[in-house]
């Protein structure tokens, strides 16, 4: 059995429906540890790592520009009453994130003559390593659960913000460059690379809807219509992938350096 506070009807004054205000006195917190190991150039490669354990806890900002009174609608409190209600992790709530890149340059070849030289020498590769915790999402139900006017802001009843957390995202985006010297300032760079080689379907959006209003007798029950019932099967289901953040690019490019 679900309990939820619900705003009374009719509404005092019936002409009017949302009373829209906004006010500043949301707040957000950041604590956050970063650790970065550097290997600066030298005998040919170089490279960074970093690591940062972090924690954001808000009142409601989002990623996206606020419309008041438009379609971001989802971006309201889910109670008006309670502010202190959606306070919780942030939707940017990365807890790790770890990145490695390097540049390893194939300068072995430059001692050598001719044709070996040529076929063997200015080679480069070099590429990126990022692994980071999901983000957090809701809960939700698909109506306006507690009658404040906004269907789109209803979390499920006794569920705090973003208790969920999208999968780890894992990403290599590795790159090999040809380097052609005509004169000591003019070359010629041939650029092989690729974003997500791994072609992993890094998951950038779930199914939120976790139940959703039902007002059929049959499927009720003795609960009484309408009610909620829970979305746990086929492509709504919920946390059911709805997005990615890509899949495998490459491309190939050339770039006169003078």
């Amino acid at each position: 059995m679900l309990t939820y506070q619900r705003f009374t009807l009719p509404r005092p004054i019936t002409g009017f429906d949302r009373i829209l205000v906004l006010d500043s006195n949301a707040s957000s917190n950041y604590h956050g540890l970063a650790m970065q190991l550097n290997k600066r150039f030298s005998h040919n490669f170089q490279f960074v790592a970093s690591y940062t354990l972090g924690k954001v806890l808000d009142d409601r900002p989002e990623s996206q520009v606020f419309n008041p009174g438009g379609v971001a609608e989802a971006n309201l409190l889910s109670d008006p009453y309670n502010p202190r209600a959606d306070r919780g992790p942030g939707v940017v709530d990365a807890r790790h994130r770890f990145v490695l890149s390097g540049v390893w340059e194939l300068n072995y070849a430059n001692r050598l003559r001719g044709i070996p030289k040529a076929m063997l020498g200015g080679w480069e590769f070099s590429g990126i390593l990022a692994v980071q915790s999901g983000l957090p999402y809701s809960g939700l139900v698909n109506f306006d659960l507690n009658n404040d006017g906004n269907p789109f802001s209803d979390r499920t009843p006794g569920q705090l913000r973003n208790t969920f957390y999208l999968p780890a995202t894992i990403s290599v985006d590795p790159r090999v460059t040809r380097n052609i010297r005509f004169t000591e300032r003019v070359q010629l760079k041939l650029i092989c690379e690729a974003f997500n080689v791994l072609n992993r379907a890094n998951i950038s959006g779930v199914r939120a809807t976790q139940f959703s209003r039902i007002s059929s007798t049959a499927i009720c029950g003795i609960a009484g219509a309408p009610c909620l019932l829970p979305q746990t099967a086929g492509l709504t289901a919920f946390s059911a992938p709805a997005a990615t953040s890509g899949p495998r690019i490459m491309q190939l490019a050339a770039k006169l350096v003078f």
